[in-house]
């Protein structure tokens, strides 16, 4: 799931993101912002790559009742530019399936 999310995420497609992430979301980007689900799905419009090429690699997926816990090194790759961050995602489980209600990444240099 999360391996074509965050590709469908980079080439501006929202419509997963507007399902997977709760209404009630908050997050940090690697930037050190705290955003929520408008930002989130705006960030998706605005920075948009058809070209970009995505990998995650060191994951870690933990369930804890209904909570699932994701962890991980992501690498973004398009023209010019790479971007490598750690990050940490927490869903909920519930009728509905998983919702992303809180995310949190890191750069690495």
């Amino acid at each position: 799931m999360e391996d074509d999310w965050i590709l469908q995420r980079h080439r501006g497609v929202v419509e997963i993101s507007s399902t997977l992430v709760d209404d009630t979301y908050v997050g940090g980007t690697s930037a050190g912002l705290r955003i929520g689900k408008a930002d989130f799905l705006e960030g998706i419009r605005t920075s948009a790559r058809q070209d970009a090429q995505v990998s995650q690699a060191d994951r870690l997926i933990r369930r804890f009742g209904d909570t699932i816990v994701s962890t991980g090194l992501a690498e973004l790759v398009y023209p010019g530019h790479t971007h490598r961050f750690r990050y940490l995602r927490v869903y909920h489980l519930g009728i509905d399936g998983p919702k992303l209600i809180a995310s949190q990444s890191a750069t690495v240099r």
